[in-house]
């Protein structure tokens, strides 16, 4: 990996020690939008930090049409690197009409909902640090 991930790498890891996760037989689900953040993620996670037993959720919201070519390509490196991937197509404009919520909220509940639905003991995400983070 090159210079520019070498930091990142480092925190990343510091993250993990400091939560005694390394090396123990946890169930991580990284959820990965196709976005360079959670693809940085995904690629520290399959090449820095094998675990036996991790997969990747993607949730298309249905707001951008981009959104399935990102889906696509998270799918074909998961493919690639032999890891679990689920998908899910959200209609998230509806959800959000029906519960009279905003956008984000919507696409935040619908994801959450979806990504426990998957029986991982732990759920990353990924923020770069100008990020506002979903959930603490």
């Amino acid at each position: 990996m090159g210079n520019c991930m070498g930091g990142a790498v480092k925190s990343f890891k510091n993250v993990m020690e400091s939560l005694g996760v390394l090396g123990c037989a946890h169930r991580f689900l990284l959820c990965v939008s196709g976005g360079p953040d959670s693809m940085a993620m995904l690629h520290m996670m399959a090449t820095e930090f094998p675990m036996e037993d991790f997969g990747v959720a993607h949730l298309n919201h249905g707001l951008r049409k981009e959104a399935e070519r990102e889906s696509d390509m998270v799918r074909s490196f998961c493919a690639q690197e032999g890891i679990p991937f689920y998908r899910k197509q959200a209609d998230v404009s509806r959800y959000a009409a029906q519960n009279k919520i905003g956008i984000e909220e919507a696409g935040r509940k619908l994801r959450y909902e979806f990504f426990r639905s998957l029986g991982y003991e732990y759920i990353m995400t990924a923020h770069h640090k100008n990020d506002q983070a979903e959930t603490v």
